[in-house]
């Protein structure tokens, strides 16, 4: 694991309560005495909730890909897409705890319990058993084109002198996008019209076409139009510059701290899982996210992979639930 990633947890691990969870975590580990040296023995299934095609769909693919060549065994991808994932979500909680039904999970997941609270169908903590963090995506800050800035304190300078009178775009209310920006406007003290799209691509497009001043994307989708000159880079979310896009800077460079927890990819299991089909899992991926062919591939897509221990992801897990939940709350952030 990357060292930025890996301080970054560390740094979450020495929160109030984070080393007593961990440690509960490990004992129930080690108490796992069903042997996983059999598993698989039928093939497994990868539930995904993108849709076919694009950065996090490739990326599941090579992974059961992978996975299937080292365990000998048929791994396939299902794509479940809809309800910002928790679709998918939902039909791997429901799933037998048997290690062959996985979740190609996100952080996205983390928003359920501060948008729906005691309605929602899973909880992303109690109805999974976390394996691995597999990758990170970081968000891009960007100006439409015509937008008279060059950084980001040229934005934040022209919001502060008119307040209210720009917009950003997102992927949709709710998304950790929309709530990154509500951070972010805390944090520079300005005031901004969100304007909700179902998608990047529809924000790319109002954006491109000058509906919206700003709008706030993964990289992945963002390179293309930032070599075009059709949108204005101002900074990048994340403990380091994107590999894509390195001329652009952090957030924490251009003087606003706390913006380092990027978009995430983690492997999940249903609650109950056995430990030692739990620890397999891990191993596995391990292995697999550490071929220097996987991460080159992925490198293309923007994804950084990176493996971790299931308590770690736990503690990344929970600094989102804790983290969205404050804000959403505070917000009063409502979606349909």
């Amino acid at each position: 694991m990357p060292s930025t990633i890996l301080s970054f947890i560390r740094r979450l691990a020495r929160r109030p309560g984070a080393a007593a969870g961990i440690a509960l975590l490990t004992c129930a580990a080690q108490a796992g005495a069903t042997s996983a040296q059999e598993f698989p023995q039928r093939p497994v299934k990868i539930v995904t909730p993108y849709a076919a095609g694009g950065a996090s769909d490739a990326m599941t693919r090579q992974i059961a890909e992978h996975l299937s060549k080292l365990w000998q065994q048929s791994v396939v991808v299902e794509n479940k897409p809809g309800a910002s994932g928790t679709i998918a979500a939902e039909s791997v909680a429901r799933a037998a705890p048997d290690g062959y039904t996985m979740l190609m999970g996100t952080n996205a997941l983390m928003l359920v319990p501060g948008l729906f609270g005691d309605k929602a169908a899973f909880d992303p903590i109690k109805s999974f058993e976390p394996v691995s963090l597999v990758g990170t995506i970081p968000f891009l800050f960007a100006a439409a084109p015509g937008t008279p800035v060059k950084n980001l304190a040229d934005f934040v300078a022209m919001a502060k002198a008119e307040p209210g009178k720009y917009s950003y775009a997102s992927f949709g209310t709710g998304s950790t996008g929309h709530l990154l920006m509500e951070l972010f406007q805390d944090a520079a003290g300005i005031k901004l019209i969100h304007v909700p799209y179902k998608g990047e691509a529809p924000a790319i497009t109002q954006a491109i076409g000058g509906h919206v001043q700003t709008l706030i994307i993964s990289v992945p989708g963002s390179v293309s139009h930032v070599t075009a000159g059709k949108l204005i880079p101002l900074a990048v979310n994340g403990p380091t510059r994107a590999r894509q896009l390195p001329d652009t800077p952090t957030f924490g460079e251009s003087g606003y701290k706390g913006f380092e927890p990027m978009s995430w990819f983690g492997m999940m299991l249903p609650a109950k899982t056995p430990p030692a089909v739990v620890q397999k899992v891990n191993q596995s991926l391990k292995q697999i996210l550490a071929e220097p062919g996987m991460n080159s591939r992925m490198a293309d897509y923007g994804i950084m992979l990176n493996s971790s221990t299931p308590e770690a992801l736990t503690v990344m897990m929970q600094h989102d639930i804790d983290t969205f939940t404050k804000v959403i709350r505070e917000k009063n952030i409502k979606v349909d």
